[in-house]
This record gives structure tokens, C-alpha cells and sequence, in this order.
């Protein structure tokens, strides 16, 4: 229970990572590198020609996400085809969707913890986040435009590897001062490198967060209100990763 407190705590703060807030650090990064004569392109891939322009929307439709989740999702909003495309799903029975996997989450969890064996890490690690996510989406807001928001993707395509990096680099140090001293299955649950997923790929707490890149483009899943827990974000990932 302190540690789902914890977690809890510091989903409200995880907006600092999510959509845009990377793009917006990594711009005020670069910025301060450039002022101190550092190239911060020089780690990013090289390219010939523009950047490629994506419209998030496109890579997953409502219709993707709808079969994924089983869900029905009402409309898909973003902001057209650029380096940097957003979109953001709702779906009217999201918030029940939450509350149902908050109980059976809370329940498993406590079938997996009652016997002398110890638990699968991944399976107590997916459980445990399907409960906090399944609790912060049933009290998130009934009203206004917010209503129904599941999940945001973002799309960069102009600086991915330096977007990815410091991704990492985030998840890291929001590891590190909120799990400082645990074990590694502690540690997992901040941090966890995800392999087969493209080029490479990360989820954050609790599997809040989620990003992977593929050569020049980078996708990261603002999912802290999404149902399904890892295999969810998976099916994602390889629906995005189909159509780059």
C-alpha cells in the first residue's frame, strides 16, 4: 500500500514526461547545449532529405485502438501531419473499462501474493499497474474536454534518437530518486528496457509511459489512463510500427 501511494503521487507528475513535455525539454536542452558551443545533433541520426511528416492519427486509427482494446472509441483528435503529431483517443466506457480492471487487477494481485512461491515479477509488475491506471482512470473527470481521454500518442520525426535519449535519461532519474535503494524488481517497475520492439524501446512507471523508436521516427504512449495493460501496448506498438 505505501508503494501504490508512492505511485500514485507521482503519476500526477509523470504530465512532466508525457506528450510534448519531451519535445519541449529536449528543444530546452538543445538550447542550452547550443549556448555552450555542444551540437546535440551530432547524437541524433543523420538524414538525407526533410524529416519525414506523420499524422498520429493515421498510424492508429480509432478503429485500430477500438479492435485492440475491444472498446468502443468515439473520436481520435490531433493535429494533422508533422515531425511532431500527437493524437488523443476517448471513448465514452473508458472510465468503467478502468474500474473493472482495478478490481480484477487488485484481485489477481492478491492471488499471486498469497502463496509461500514467489510471484512472476512481469505478471505482478502488469497487475500492479493495471490496478493504479484502472484507479486514476475511474476518478479521472466526468466533464469538460478531458472526458473519456484513454491515451495520447506522439509521433517525432525529426530528432528521434535525441527524443528517445532523453526519454531514458527521464525515466531514469525518476527511478532512481523514487526507488532509490530497492531491489531490481523494485527498480523494474520504474524502468524497463522492452525488447522486439523496433530499434529499441522503454516503458516507464508502472507502464504508465511507453516509447520506441525505429530509425528516425520515435513513438512514445502517454498511457496512464489506458486499459489492457502490456499486452495493449504491444498490439500498439506493432500497429504503429506496420505502417512506418
Amino acid at each position: 500500500m505505501k508503494i501504490l501511494f508512492v505511485v500514485l503521487g507521482i503519476l500526477g507528475l509523470m504530465g512532466v514526461l508525457a506528450i510534448g513535455g519531451v519535445w519541449f525539454a529536449l528543444h530546452k536542452v538543445k538550447q542550452a547545449a547550443a549556448n555552450n558551443g555542444i551540437d546535440l545533433n551530432s547524437f541524433s541520426e543523420t538524414r538525407r532529405g526533410p524529416a519525414r511528416r506523420f499524422d498520429a492519427c493515421e498510424l492508429l486509427t480509432k478503429e485500430d485502438l477500438s479492435q485492440i482494446l475491444n472498446l468502443n472509441i468515439e473520436r481520435a483528435e490531433g493535429d494533422g501531419r508533422s515531425t511532431h503529431s500527437t493524437c488523443r483517443y476517448y471513448s465514452s466506457a473508458a472510465q468503467q473499462r478502468a474500474s473493472d480492471e482495478a478490481a480484477a487487477a487488485m484481485k489477481k494481485l492478491q492471488e499471486e501474493t498469497k502463496g509461500t512461491s514467489k510471484a512472476d515479477q512481469s505478471a505482478v509488475i502488469n497487475d500492479f499497474g493495471n490496478m493504479v491506471r484502472g484507479i486514476a482512470g475511474a476518478a479521472g473527470p466526468t466533464v469538460g474536454e478531458t472526458n473519456g481521454l484513454l491515451l495520447t500518442v506522439g509521433i517525432e520525426s525529426e530528432n528521434a534518437k535525441a527524443a528517445m535519449a532523453g526519454f531514458k535519461l527521464g525515466m531514469g532519474l525518476t527511478g532512481a530518486l523514487v526507488m532509490k535503494g530497492a531491489d531490481p524488481e523494485g527498480k523494474a517497475m520504474m524502468r524497463e528496457e522492452i525488447k522486439g520492439v523496433g530499434d529499441e524501446a522503454l516503458s516507464g512507471p508502472l507502464l504508465s509511459l511507453f516509447m520506441f523508436r525505429k530509425g528516425d521516427v520515435s513513438v512514445q504512449l502517454d498511457a496512464r489512463l489506458l486499459p489492457g495493460g502490456r499486452d495493449a501496448q504491444m498490439a500498439i506498438a506493432k500497429r504503429i510500427l506496420s505502417k512506418l
